[in-house]
């Protein structure tokens, strides 16, 4: 499977040696903190850092749920796209889709997370800030998800 033509973020890297595991092959863990890098670049491409989220004050944006699916191995040196996007876009979350592409195009694992958009005051769930909503709205998959 390759990426379709569906609104995403991409972004790009490289197995690295440090997280190749004794058979040279991207140790699970990993596609996690791959996928949350990819997550910081495209909160910042969107103009929302979350250095400054966090540093705002107002909001906070912690996990409620993350899973992947692994469907071929990815291996040291192999470069790697991750193409994200935006699968559900609630009242006060958002679920964030991404794919992992190997140096060939080809699917080699899907991962999503989803978002709460935390008051810090309020200390609960909050609506999504409108100015967020409105730069994640572009990346909404719909049925392509």
């Amino acid at each position: 499977m390759t990426s379709s033509a569906s609104p995403r973020f991409r972004h790009q890297l490289v197995i690295p040696f440090q997280d190749a595991d004794v058979a040279g092959m991207l140790f699970f863990a990993h596609l996690f903190r791959y996928a949350h890098e990819a997550y910081e670049r495209f909160m910042s491409a969107l103009g929302h850092p979350l250095a400054g989220i966090i540093g705002g004050g107002a909001y906070l944006l912690p996990l409620a749920h993350a899973e992947a699916d692994y469907r071929r191995p990815m291996r040291l040196g192999e470069p790697i796209r991750i193409e994200l996007g935006v699968g559900h876009l609630g009242e006060s979350s958002f679920r964030l889709h991404y794919l992992f592409l190997g140096g060939d195009g080809q699917l080699s694992a899907t991962a999503e997370t989803v978002h709460v958009t935390f008051g810090v005051v309020e200390k609960r769930p909050v609506a999504i800030p409108p100015g967020l909503r409105k730069a994640l709205e572009p990346y909404l998959l719909g049925d392509m998800a």
